[in-house]
């Protein structure tokens, strides 16, 4: 992915159906019914303001843009506990303050089950993550709708989530 690129996930830009009628396993089916579960759109993502820096406005841009396709990959869902998980790889590749400070105090108010999965699996989990995957801010996920879920991971040196976690 290059900055000239310029590459946007936005339902102009991306065929959501196409993607629904994917087969199962692909990554672009699983990110469609992440969507469809949750009720999201890409267009949802706020553009960039108050950045003057064409190029940085971009980067932070795709940031957002990219979230849920995180969460697609990584396999969280939109709890607070799939949240931290998220910003916790997110911050340790961009060391973006509100990454950082958004995975460290959302670490704090996970309720106390939650802090309990934490700690014994995700915490981990998110460390080598976002240590050992690929930089994920500089994937091109557009060319891997297709692709089987786990071979992309794999290929972006992501190992599966651990396995979903019963709270009641």
């Amino acid at each position: 992915l290059t900055f000239s690129d310029r590459l946007t996930i936005r339902t102009n830009t991306v065929d959501l159906d196409s993607l629904r009628k994917l087969p199962k396993g692909t990554f672009g089916k699983a990110y469609a019914k992440f969507l469809d579960k949750y009720g999201y759109s890409p267009d949802e993502r706020h553009y960039v303001r108050f950045v003057d820096d064409p190029d940085l406005s971009y980067v932070m841009l795709r940031y957002r843009e990219i979230h849920d396709l995180v969460h697609t990959l990584l396999g969280q869902p939109t709890d607070m506990l799939g949240e931290v998980v998220v910003k916790w790889v997110e911050g340790i590749q961009t060391l973006l303050p509100m990454c950082l400070t958004g995975g460290y105090f959302g670490s704090l108010r996970l309720a106390p089950k939650q802090t309990e999965c934490f700690v014994r699996s995700h915490l981990e989990y998110a460390i080598r993550t976002g240590r050992e995957a690929r930089f994920l801010m500089c994937v091109y996920f557009e060319e891997h709708w297709e692709d089987n879920l786990e071979d992309f991971r794999s290929s972006l040196n992501i190992q599966s989530p651990p396995p979903p976690r019963k709270l009641d």
